[in-house]
């Protein structure tokens, strides 16, 4: 792909400065929402819809940006199946936002069960599993058989240690009024979120600085999201006071918010990068080293 001369109407540094700008002010907005409760709660709890729209916005933002990026390569190339799974996982979180904030705005009772929801979060954690299991392919050479074995490998795993926590959450009396599909899939969030936080901790190790492993640091803020999540669902919150209480559900809406405005960035950033290279100014070419003096006769 032929990389353009010429830089957008608004260079590359000052939109991201203003993203940047942007999304800190809009995380301060998300905390003042949370904790001073500014609007009207009296029909519909306007805080908190007005939190669950910033969730939208961001998770929008996100998957635009990854289409953006999948966009900058060609169909016969690598990298390409590696963002699209990545930007398809995203749109399945979207959706399900969207179907979440309309429930909330017309102040419907949620589904009860496997949902609708349930299968579009569970359908983007696979496409975001199959992201980065093409991401590692990458890295390491693999035959088809070895690759597909292994990916069927790790789905496996993590549906039998869904059961197994399952099993452990009911033995123990807990979720004893939900049916036993809400349990298991209350479990299985936690146990894609540990996988795959724990391959996105592990690809800046790979990549050392490189900005290709930026995207991933946003599973990591979603793996500390729905990990509280969990400790609330499974009774955890008994055994804490009413300000510990609130100060993780505070914290669990900053790492979810977190995690959106962290993946739009960096995939924004790397599609300048892609797009224009290093007219963008996003990274410094590095010069060939002289050559070496040539010997005297």
């Amino acid at each position: 792909m032929n990389q353009p001369t010429r830089l957008p109407t608004v260079e590359p540094k000052k939109a991201l400065w203003f993203i940047g700008v942007c999304s800190i002010l809009a995380v301060a907005v998300l905390i003042w929402l949370s904790i001073a409760q500014p609007l009207s709660a009296t029909t519909l709890d306007w805080n908190y819809l007005a939190s669950s729209s910033l969730n939208l916005l961001a998770s929008l933002g996100a998957a635009t940006a990854g289409v953006m990026v999948t966009r900058q390569f060609g169909r016969d190339e690598n990298p390409r199946r590696v963002w699209l799974s990545f930007t398809v996982g995203l749109w399945c979180w979207v959706i399900g936002q969207a179907i979440v904030f309309v429930l909330d705005i017309t102040a419907s009772p949620y589904p009860t069960g496997l949902s609708v929801i349930d299968i579009l979060w569970i359908l983007g954690y696979i496409a975001l599993g199959l992201s980065l299991y093409y991401q590692f392919v990458l890295l390491y050479s693999m035959s088809d058989k070895k690759r597909t074995a292994f990916y069927l490998l790790l789905v496996a795993v993590a549906f039998g240690a869904a059961t197994l926590l399952t099993k452990l959450v009911i033995g123990a009396g807990l979720g004893q009024d939900s049916h036993w599909i809400v349990v298991f899939i209350t479990m299985l969030y936690p146990v894609f979120d540990l996988a795959e936080g724990t391959a996105a901790i592990r690809l800046p190790l790979l990549f050392g600085r490189g900005q290709w492993s930026r995207p991933w640091w946003g599973l990591i803020l979603f793996a500390l999201a729905d990990g509280i999540d969990t400790f609330f669902w499974v009774g955890g919150y008994g055994l804490l006071p009413e300000t510990a209480q609130n100060l993780l559900n505070l914290l669990s809406s900053i790492f979810s918010f977190g995690g959106y405005l962290v993946i739009g960035f960096t995939l924004l950033m790397n599609y300048y990068i892609l797009r224009y290279g290093h007219i963008s100014g996003l990274f410094r070419v590095t010069q060939p080293p002289p050559p070496p003096p040539s010997p005297k006769p």
